[in-house]
């Protein structure tokens, strides 16, 4: 069997619990069934000397031991706790019964007896590391009780078990198991051997402190404190007691250690001597009765306990009571006293002797004349009224009480508000006087004994205005207004006044500072200093039990967002107990990644773990604090993320790549100065001709891939590799698909290759050609034709639109030959260039197709949209979703805002709120605060997963395809959708948000596309959190595909093509006439030329052939 105290709490229990057949963990078990013990609350269970009991140490318990039920294993005790015990003398006492006597002959017993006491103290002392303080006191002070020898030490102390075992006779203090556990024991200190010095270890045999307690007094009270420990043993050993037991055939060597915390000790040292004794009318010395059962005083008497404390008398016997021979001693005293035949007279009312009288009764009533008639010591002014006062315990005494504002005592007068200290109270009280209270109907001024006095402690703001209602006998009349004056100032500088904050690392954080983004805070230093900027360290030192009240600093950080607001957002709250040495210390804080205004206050609190939370006030004021204000701004860039690019990219054809510049927590930054981008790209050239940044942007312009696409008719991926230097995350690689079908015709490679090609006469000749783009890929574009002309024959032609390579075959060559010879031809390929009327031909398709498109019955928002120059439009219109799931879903955990209608400033949506008589929800974008930035996935924190998540989590905002101002449109679904999450389904979604909370990150509202809700705040399943039928639900509507995206911007490039080969054409025809012009001109200088040589001719001149043409006269020869 096994005693458990349950001591977690105000209110203690005890059970004896059985721990046959059982483990520990079994025991445990049962522990926790008997004394309701939640499954989640943290307990330990130890035993009285606070080893902590585990499986090892249970299997060694004891039969009947004692263990605690505690919070923590320091805790101290809330109430004083009884443990049986044992003593029955050790089996040494037969064995070395007669080696050792106490008493020498002719030694002098007293000293000896305190030779052995203080013997006990010095090996208690041994192994101090201070002063080693033994002290000896004589009390004498009957009011207390018996007089007593006190033997007090500064030592070690004593365990409950070394306190049971110094109980036993004859047990060695060698030989001693000074624990409940083999591992905690402790071996005896012999002290150290000094010259003419009392340490001769003279107590062996685990006998002396016994006898010399019994041989100095009747009892023996050993109160005991372990060193690091809470708890105070005391036991005591009485004759009287043993005597008792053995008379009433009880366990003699039976008894309880009371295991109690610090500063409840019971004084009483036992009872003092009433009634001196006579025989026939002779005093018999130093015989002495302490009381009898009639004048003891009962729970309920309404005299104070003083009274039985101050009365004494005499008791009278017969000669029934025999004496011996010298008449200095009662034979038989107790015995008679006990004895039924046995009756008592009092004196004080002489009456004849009756059977029937009741001594209790009349004894009382004597005592209580005598206090109403000689006690009458105070003289009570200034009565006010008659009240009841609930805090007597005595529910009869509670009513009537008269209250008076003063007080006469001793030729002093003390009134309220007077400053008093009190006397015999624990702890000592420096207070001032509320009021005095008298029980009983009284009016006006009395005099009366007894009475008590209300006082308030002071300082109030250190002893949180504690009140306590006292006897008016427990006022110190002997103290005197300065001394409680100094005690009060020095109870002032107890009180916390102001923090001092340090930073250990130099790293400090000048007022309104402002810090990049993520920047780490602290570490902090913070002391808790008094109205003399001195530490008070942890506590408020009021002098009670437990080393006063413990403060912590709690540490909280406040996000006032861009602009401040009236109720900031809390970030965090970390609280730190104190270090010795080092204060009150916070590690550094590196989660400030929202861009804005915050404050860092730090507190000075106490913690209430009844309630869990912390107290932030003490005796009507309020606890130091201190508040810091600082800015966090966005960082450097460290990371890029490239825009999308034009889906209809060509090889060859010059585009731009967009990109985002942000710092490591996603916020917008400003590009570097002189950022010198690389690009790479896998089989292709890659080049740019120039870059620009705007703001957060930064733009590689004229970008161009150049390469062979093998395959004319699929696209190729390829790997664009883009490398900012000097950023953190400084490349990105991303995939492009150049389209090779739409290169633009560049050239035309005719096969076979071989020149010459050989023919035999009256044969036709044939020729692959194929059509390349300026990377000299394959390209097939609508009328895409091929001519071949060889002189003499006819013009042949194919058509290589549909795969951009064909076959010319000529008709049969039919040549003279002469002698042989073969005959050489020129074949001359080419291709016409396109028509306008081509083009048109191709806009007209292309056009008609979009129309189709347009025309294509889709998911579409059914409440009519609203329009004006200052409305965005119906919350419904605003976004499309392409998933059907996703805008099922998304659409009913907004269905109390789809109908709202965002205007772009107040005065409008006021305007639309009385037109329709506040029938039309509204919202002004001017009313709109959203955080900035975007906070990434409660699984990613510092841009590294917590873990990896099922279920593809992502915001559910993200799917969103604006319709109009993307920027507002932004932010009114910031506003009204905020961060929830979209997932798959509910068992990804419960799972997700387990794994969040458990790294100790916020998560919220999660939806699933099989149409379930998961809330912020946990809850899921009920009808408020299922999606009804899609049918039931009015959805976002879907946009158009991406292939009508596609033919817009062909269409638009088909139109530029169009305005091109119109500008061509007509330069053709500019120059086609002037060629023309050109060419009637050269013939008419040929006519005129031929004109003059007729004419030369007519005239007979001849040029002789050695004759040059005359110097000044050059005749250039037609070719």
């Amino acid at each position: 069997m096994i005693q458990v105290n349950d001591c977690r709490f105000e209110k203690t229990a005890r059970k004896t619990l059985k721990t046959s057949g059982l483990d520990f963990n079994g025991f445990v078990q049962v522990v926790q069934k008997t004394f309701s013990v939640l499954s989640n609350e943290t307990f330990v269970l130890t035993t009285t000397d606070r080893i902590i009991v585990d499986a090892d140490k249970f299997d060694k318990l004891k039969d009947g031991t004692t263990l605690y039920l505690l919070r923590k294993p320091n805790q101290v005790l809330p109430a004083s706790i009884e443990e049986e015990i044992n003593f029955i003398p050790h089996y040494n006492t037969l064995i070395e019964s007669g080696t050792d006597e106490y008493f020498i002959e002719g030694q002098k017993s007293l000293p000896s007896a305190l030779a052995q006491l203080v013997d006990n103290a010095l090996s208690a002392t041994a192994k101090n590391t201070g002063v080693r303080s033994i002290e000896i006191r004589m009390l004498f002070d009957k009011t207390c009780g018996k007089s007593a020898v006190v033997v007090l030490d500064n030592g070690c102390g004593m365990t409950s078990k070394q306190l049971n075992n110094w109980a036993i006779y004859r047990l060695s203090k060698f030989t001693r198991e000074n624990s409940t556990s083999e591992s905690e024991r402790e071996g005896y200190t012999r002290p150290e051997p000094v010259r003419c010095s009392l340490n001769s270890d003279i107590s062996y045999f685990g006998v002396g402190g016994k006898q010399a307690a019994f041989h100095i007094g009747n009892s023996v009270r050993m109160i005991t404190k372990p060193r690091n420990s809470p708890d105070v043993h005391e036991l005591v050993l009485s004759k009287d007691e043993f005597e008792k037991k053995e008379k009433n055939k009880e366990d003699v060597y039976k008894g309880t250690i009371l295991n109690r915390k610090s500063g409840t000790m019971n004084r009483a040292r036992g009872k003092r001597d009433i009634f001196e004794c006579f025989w026939n009318g002779r005093l018999i010395p130093y015989t002495t009765i302490s009381e009898f059962d009639w004048c003891r005083w009962p729970n309920k008497s309404t005299l104070p306990l003083e009274c039985f404390s101050r009365f004494s008398g005499v008791l009278f016997t017969n000669d029934k009571f025999r004496v011996n021979a010298s008449k200095q001693k009662f034979m038989d005293l107790e015995l008679k006293l006990r004895h039924k035949d046995t009756h008592f007279t009092p004196v004080f009312n002489v009456q004849k002797a009756s059977k029937n009288r009741n001594i209790q009764k009349e004894f009382m009533q004597w005592l209580e004349k005598c206090h109403s008639q000689f006690d009458k010591q105070v003289k009570f002014l200034g009565y006010s009224k008659t009240v009841t006062r609930t805090d007597v315990p005595t529910k009869k005494l509670q009513h009537p009480w008269a209250v008076f504002s003063a007080i006469e005592l001793d030729g002093k007068t003390y009134k309220a508000g007077d400053l008093v200290k009190s006397q015999r109270t624990q702890p000592i009280y420096y207070g001032k006087v509320n009021t005095f209270f008298l029980y009983g109907d009284h009016e006006g001024n009395v005099f009366a004994t007894g009475g008590e006095v209300e006082i308030t402690r002071v300082p109030e703001a250190l002893y949180d205005n504690y009140t306590r209602t006292i006897p008016i006998s427990k006022i110190d009349r002997s103290a005197t207004i300065e001394s409680i004056k100094r005690n009060i100032e020095t109870d002032i500088d107890k009180l916390p006044e102001k923090l001092c904050v340090t930073w250990p690392e130099g790293n400090a954080l000048p007022q309104n500072a402002v810090i990049s983004a993520g920047t780490p805070l602290g570490p902090l230093a913070v002391e808790i200093l008094n109205r003399n900027n001195k530490s008070i360290s942890s506590r408020i030192q009021t002098g009670v039990q437990g080393g006063g009240i413990k403060l912590n600093v709690g540490l909280k950080i406040f996000f006032h967002g861009a602009k401040e607001v009236k109720q900031p957002k809390q970030i965090c709250h970390f609280r730190a107990p104190y270090i010795p040495g080092h204060g009150h210390r916070f590690k550094k804080i590196g989660s400030l990644t929202n861009l804005g205004k915050y404050t860092l206050t730090l507190q000075a609190e106490i913690s209430d773990n009844a309630n869990n939370k912390a107290i932030t006030s003490y005796g009507g004021r309020q606890l130091p604090s201190y508040e810091h204000k600082f800015t966090v701004k966005e960082g450097n860039a460290e990371i890029f993320t490239i825009g999308p690019l034009n889906p209809s990219l060509c090889i060859g054809v010059p585009f731009s790549i967009p990109m985002q510049m942000t710092d490591f927590y996603g916020h917008p930054t400003k590009p570097p100065p002189n950022l010198q981008p690389v690009l790479e790209c896998s089989d292709l050239e890659v080049s740019f001709e120039t870059t620009a940044t705007s703001g957060n942007s930064f733009t590689i312009k004229g970008v161009k891939v150049i390469g062979e696409v093998q395959n004319y008719q699929q696209t190729k991926s390829f790997d664009l590799k883009v490398t900012l230097p000097g950023l953190k995350k400084q490349t990105q690689t991303i995939e492009i698909s150049p389209f090779p079908v739409s290169g633009n015709p560049h050239s035309l490679v005719v096969k076979p290759e071989v020149k010459p090609v050989k023919v035999e006469n009256g044969n036709p000749v044939s020729f692959n050609v194929e059509v390349h783009d300026e990377a000299g890929n394959i390209t097939a574009n609508a009328k895409q034709i091929v001519r071949c002309q060889i002189p003499g024959l006819k013009l042949a032609v194919t058509d290589c639109s549909s795969s951009g390579t064909g076959q010319i075959v000529t008709e049969p060559i039919n040549l003279k030959i002469i002698n042989g010879e073969p005959q050489m031809l020129q074949a001359k390929f080419d291709m016409p260039v396109k028509t306008i009327q081509n083009i048109n031909s191709l806009l007209r398709e292309k056009t008609t197709e979009k129309k189709r498109i347009e025309r294509t019955p889709r998911r579409v928002f059914p409440l009519s949209n609203r329009s004006g120059p200052d409305i965005l439009g119906m919350v419904g219109h605003l976004a499309h979703i392409s998933d059907d799931n996703a805008a099922w879903v998304i659409s009913w955990h907004l269905a109390g805002n789809m109908d709202c209608v965002i205007t772009k400033t107040t005065a409008e949506a006021q305007k639309i709120f009385h037109s329709e008589r506040g029938r039309q929800q509204v919202m002004a974008l001017d009313n709109i605060y959203v955080n900035p930035g975007n906070r990434p996935l409660p699984h990613i924190k510092n841009g590294l997963e917590l873990f990896s998540p099922v279920g593809n989590p992502l915001y559910a905002r993200n799917l969103l395809i604006y319709t109009t101002e993307e920027e507002s449109c932004e932010r009114v679904f910031k506003n009204i959708l905020g961060n929830t999450i979209l997932m798959d389904d509910i068992e990804s979604a419960t799972n997700y948000r387990k794994a969040v909370i458990e790294k100790g990150n916020y998560c919220p509202t999660i939806l699933t596309l099989d149409g379930n809700r998961l809330g912020a705040s946990g809850n899921l399943g009920g009808a408020q959190n299922k999606a009804p039928h899609k049918d039931m639900v009015k959805k976002f509507g879907a946009p158009l595909p991406q292939r009508y995206y596609e033919l817009q911007q062909e269409i638009e490039l088909l139109i530029q093509y169009r305005s091109a080969l119109e500008k061509k054409e007509d330069a053709e025809d500019e120059r086609k006439n002037t060629i023309l012009t050109l060419s009637e001109i050269q013939q008419e200088m040929d006519e005129t030329k031929a004109e003059l040589q007729e004419i030369e001719r007519r005239l007979g001149k001849r040029r002789p052939e050695d004759i040059s043409e005359p110097s000044g006269l050059m005749i250039k020869r037609p070719r």
